[in-house]
Parts: structure tokens; C-alpha cells; sequence
């Protein structure tokens, strides 16, 4: 019969008979034996009971079914009850709901809004004896903010829509954008959260929240304005910097730089798994050595992603609905830090600097860009490659600890002792010449020859110290004292007791790993004492803005530089510089100023 399914559906379940095949279990139990519960439950939870795993079903046809068997029967389920229901809610209940949330308003509009309609109230109905209150039917949200309007509970006056937020002025047609919305989307590009974790948050305080398009279109916008902002920024630091070799009586062109890459995803974690780099995205900073500030003078982005780029492949594509954000194809790899390094130094090249030294990490091939640039540019100045003294610290650590016959020697019964013992003289051994090394450039004071003399003395005295002869530490070590103040009595990593058995050959071996570290190549490469920290601080920053938990392919650009614009200036300077840029300026002298310049003092 046409239509019997869906009456049939509105029936109740009917009882299934057990199995009398089943081993036999179920033999002689008839219908009207078996015990039968009535249930009506919720949707929810009756989906759960009538969608059975296959694995559970097969546990049970092979189960015996008890003497006093039972079974359930359910009839039509409930409607579930859910927080999100308000299908039942009057019209008159919804107003009045409205009534007892929060929103965003400026003060003085909110105050001019108030006043003008109690003026207006007054003159058109004198004899109303009503109140005034938010006509939440009528309002129009603005982003983070409305245009309201105000009635009365007693009459049917309705004053006229006021703006409750300052607008940001532009040369465009059509409504003025809010100064509120743009402000939030600087603070945005400073968290590592986006829109969407604003959005719950606003919710989360009985605040409406804006749309999330809307927020998105805000945040495209101001990101543009925060990039241009930002670049300006750099070139009057690098402009700075010649006027401040002028004043010491330096070449205006000589400049020391570091430089180092940060990535959204390692590029090893991928080793094995994909013949792609995982990396997506990259940024390349460049940090001035010539001040103590250590300034960002240039920042260079790399970006596989678009959000259009589906529609990369469409030949008709429109350009002025798409702007493309990919400016590194998906083949070519993302973690060439001479290809960052070369377009960030180019940029300096071409303003007439001449790079002196250049301090990378030991692995990077960056100062090879700026060798080339140098004999390109036709420089007089021949770029100094300078490695970082904290990661080649690091290094001499691991190649301390790979180093078997180091770990042969150590004085342990056990394989796993002497494991352990070599870890923990690779952090000893490494500290100490870190130790020698800063002490005796502090003691040369810029003599380098000195410098490198004095410590090819140090050498010789580590190896006997660690064999507990100090006869030569006095005279050739700058942090052991000899007997009265051995070094091994201010180690955190080995006991006191700590003693070496070397032959000739063990301790050639020693001064190998030794020299790793204090020998006079490894000296030249890092005789300023330089290291890239300030790069790493600006990389931590960006990875702020710009977190692997999230994507941002379209304003990866805009994050980026308002990260190197708080590096550069702090959080509080550089709030109110980019509010300032976008059209949003913070009141100076109101409480959010008196917090910004706090969050400027806690750095």
C-alpha cells in the first residue's frame, strides 16, 4: 500500500524473537515467556541504541542467550532538549532576552544618544510618563558595534538611529568602517588567535559578536595597511643607522647584520613521509648588529598558500577578485636561506650599504648570498661570515657525545654508566670552553692575536684539570683557579671526585674535541662574540602571531610584520603606532593608555 513505510514508522518496534538455532540455548522459550520493558527515550540516545557495531553484533550471535531473558522495547523517542532550543520562546520573550546581553558602545555617543532622545521624548509627548530603553528591533550591528535607536514603553516615540562608534575616515563610497573594528584586527595580528576564537569569546560573555566574513573583510584590510606601516618603518631604521656611523665617525655604508629563518612546520618532520618539504610558510629576518637595540631592518615572507588557488588553474580567472598571496611555487624549496638571505641583503646593497659581517647559524648558507651581492654590487667591503657562539656550543655538545672512545674512557662499570657519565661530561666539557672562551675575549679586550695566543695555552691546561692536575691552571685558564678552586668544584653536571686516566693518545683524542671549539679556525669564525638571539626572539615573536596550530594564508604577510613591529618598538609603542596607521587611534591619557604604556614596562 502507497505511503504503508511511513505509517508503519510511527508504529511501535515490534519484539524480535529470539533465535531458537542458536546452540541450541534459546529451545522451547516461547513469545510470551520473555519479560518485556517499555522505553521511550530520546532521539539522541535511541540512535545510539539502534546503531550497533559489527563487532558487538558478532559477540553476541555467538553469546548464549540466559534462562530469564529480556528484552526492551521502544517506542516513539522524545524530542531531545537542547541549551540551543528556543523554538517555544514568544516574540515578547525574545526582546526581553535581548535586554539582558552586553554591547560595545562609546561613551560620549552613548551619553549624546541618550540625551538628545530624552530632549525629544520630552518635547513631543510631555505627558508621557514612560521610560526610554534600547529598541533591540530596530538595531543595526557595525562590526563589534550598532547604530541604535531608543523607544518608549509607554507611547510609540522612536528616536533616529545614532552611530555609537568613531569611523575611520577613507575616500571611498558607501558607510565609513568603525575605528573599533580596524583597532581589534591590530590587537588580532598580535595574539595567535584569529576570528573565530574572538568571535567565542564575545559569546562566551553574552556579547554579540560580529560575522565572521565581516571580521575577515576587517582583517584583509588592515593587514595591508599594517605591512605598508611596518616596511616604512625598517627603511627609517636603516636610514638611522647612517646617520648614526656618521656621528661615531664611521662609513655611513658598513653595516653588521645577523639573520636566521623561522618556519610554520619543521622542515625535518617530514623526512621519510613526503618528498615535499613540510614548510609552507617562511619568514627570513634580518637584524642590525650596530646598536644594542638589535632592530629588525628587513623581513622577507615566503608563501605557498592562497586562498584562491583553486582557481589558479582557471585561465580566465578575474585578477582584480583574486589577490594572490603565493609567492613561492608548491616544487621549489622553502628552506633556502640563501635565496631569503639574498632578496633581504639586496634590498640593503641597493641603498648603498656594504655588508662587514654577517652572523648566521653554523648550518646556514646565507652569507654565501651575501658574498655574492658584495661581488656583484662591486663592493670595497668583503662580507665576514661569523657563526652563532650558542648553537656551535651546542654542536661541540653532540660531537662530545658521539665521540666513543671519549666514552670508553669514562670512569664507570656499566656500558649505561658510562653512557649516562659522557652525556654528562659533553654539557661539562662544553660549558667550560664557553666559559675560557667568553673569559679571555673579556680579558683581550678586541686583541685578537692575544686572544688567540692565550687560549692555545687554555687547551692544555682543560686537559690536564680534568685529570686532576692543576699545575698549569693558574697561569693558563681563565676559570679554573687551580687546587683551591679546581672548575670540577662548580660543576652541576659531574661529582667531585671526577677524575680522567689518559694516555698520550687518549688526550690527542681529548684536545680534538677540544679544539672543536677553541681552536684557531673556530676562533676566527667567532672572534666578535656574536650569536643570532635576536633573531631568534623576532622568530618566537612571529610564531606568536603566527602559531602551527593555525593558517593564516591570506594575511600571513600582515601578522608577520605587525610581529617585527612589536619586536621593534614593544607591545605598547607599537599598538598605537598601527592603530594610528590603520585609522584607529588610542585616546592618549585614557585608561587604555595607562595600560598600553604597562604592557611597554613589563618587557
Amino acid at each position: 500500500m502507497k505511503g504503508n513505510t511511513k505509517r508503519k514508522k510511527g508504529h511501535f518496534s515490534t519484539l524480535k524473537q529470539p533465535d531458537s538455532n542458536r546452540n541450541g540455548s534459546s529451545k522451547g522459550l516461547k513469545v510470551k515467556d520473555v519479560k518485556r520493558t517499555y522505553l521511550r527515550l530520546k532521539k539522541t540516545t535511541q540512535k545510539k541504541v539502534n546503531c550497533i557495531p559489527r563487532s558487538v553484533q558478532l559477540v553476541a550471535a555467538n553469546n548464549e542467550l540466559p534462562e530469564n531473558f529480556e528484552t526492551t522495547v521502544l517506542l516513539r523517542p522524545k524530542q531531545d532538549s537542547s541549551f540551543l532550543d528556543c523554538k517555544s520562546m514568544t516574540a515578547e520573550n525574545i526582546i526581553r532576552a535581548e535586554q539582558d546581553t552586553y554591547r560595545l558602545v562609546h561613551l560620549q555617543k552613548s551619553s549624546e544618544m541618550w540625551n538628545e532622545s530624552f530632549r525629544q521624548h520630552l518635547s513631543k509627548r510631555p505627558t508621557c510618563k514612560g521610560n526610554l530603553q534600547w529598541n533591540t528591533h530596530k538595531e543595526e550591528q557595525r562590526g563589534f558595534v550598532w547604530r541604535a535607536t531608543l523607544n518608549c514603553d509607554n507611547c510609540n516615540f522612536i528616536s533616529k538611529k545614532y552611530k555609537l562608534y568613531k569611523e575611520v575616515q577613507t575616500t571611498k563610497k558607501g558607510p565609513k568602517p568603525a575605528a573599533i573594528n580596524y583597532g581589534m584586527q591590530v590587537g588580532l595580528s598580535q595574539v595567535s588567535m584569529g576570528s573565530s576564537g574572538l568571535r567565542k569569546i564575545l559569546l562566551s560573555g553574552n556579547i554579540p559578536a560580529p560575522s565572521t566574513k565581516g571580521m575577515q573583510n576587517s582583517a584583509n584590510k588592515v593587514n595591508e595597511k599594517i605591512e605598508i606601516q611596518n616596511v616604512a618603518d625598517m627603511a627609517d631604521i636603516r636610514t638611522e643607522l647612517k646617520t648614526i656611523n656618521k656621528m661615531r665617525g664611521h662609513p655611513e655604508s658598513h653595516i653588521d647584520v645577523e639573520g636566521d629563518g623561522c618556519y610554520n612546520n619543521p622542515l625535518y618532520s617530514g623526512i621519510g613521509k613526503t618528498p615535499f618539504q613540510p614548510a609552507t610558510q617562511s619568514c627570513y629576518v634580518v637584524v642590525e648588529n650596530m646598536t644594542d637595540k638589535k632592530l629588525v631592518i628587513n623581513l622577507v615572507t615566503k608563501n605557498k598558500l592562497c586562498s584562491h588557488g583553486k582557481d589558479h588553474s582557471n585561465e580566465n580567472i578575474n585578477k582584480k577578485n583574486c589577490k594572490c598571496t603565493q609567492n613561492l611555487q608548491m616544487v621549489e624549496s622553502i628552506g633556502n636561506e640563501q635565496r631569503s638571505a639574498s632578496e633581504s641583503l639586496s634590498k640593503l646593497y641597493s641603498e648603498g650599504f656594504e655588508v662587514r659581517h654577517i652572523t648566521t647559524d653554523p648550518d646556514s648558507s646565507a652569507y654565501r648570498a651575501a658574498e655574492q651581492l658584495a661581488s656583484n654590487y662591486n663592493s670595497k667591503v668583503t662580507p665576514e661570515h661569523l657563526i652563532d657562539t650558542r648553537h656551535f656550543s651546542d654542536n661541540h655538545r653532540k660531537q662530545i657525545k658521539k665521540n666513543e672512545i671519549l666514552t670508553s674512557l669514562m670512569p664507570a662499570r656499566t656500558k649505561k654508566q658510562r653512557e649516562d657519565l659522557i652525556g654528562r661530561f659533553a654539557l661539562d666539557l662544553s660549558q667550560r670552553c664557553h666559559a675560557e672562551y667568553k673569559s679571555a675575549l673579556k680579558h683581550c679586550d678586541g686583541n685578537f692575536q692575544t686572544f688567540k695566543r692565550k687560549l692555545s695555552h687554555t687547551v692544555d691546561a682543560i686537559i690536564l684539570c680534568y685529570q686532576s692536575k692543576h699545575c698549569i691552571c693558574k697561569r693558563n685558564s681563565f676559570v679554573c683557579k687551580g687546587i683551591e678552586d679546581p672548575w670540577i668544584n662548580k660543576s652541576i653536571y659531574l661529582p667531585k671526585t671526577f677524575k680522567l686516566n689518559l694516555t698520550l693518545k687518549q688526550q690527542s683524542e681529548l684536545r680534538k674535541c677540544i679544539n672543536y671549539r677553541l681552536g684557531p679556525k673556530e676562533l676566527e669564525r667567532t672572534k666578535l662574540g656574536t650569536n643570532t638571539q635576536k633573531s631568534e626572539c623576532v622568530n618566537r615573536i612571529i610564531r606568536r602571531s603566527l602559531p602551527r596550530s593555525n593558517t593564516f594564508s591570506k594575511n600571513f604577510q600582515g601578522r608577520a610584520n605587525s610581529a617585527v613591529s612589536s619586536a621593534n618598538h614593544g607591545p605598547g609603542e607599537s599598538v598605537m603606532a598601527l592603530c594610528l596607521s590603520v585609522g584607529a587611534p588610542v585616546t592618549a591619557g585614557s585608561k587604555v593608555h595607562t595600560h598600553l604604556q604597562q604592557e611597554q614596562k613589563n618587557l
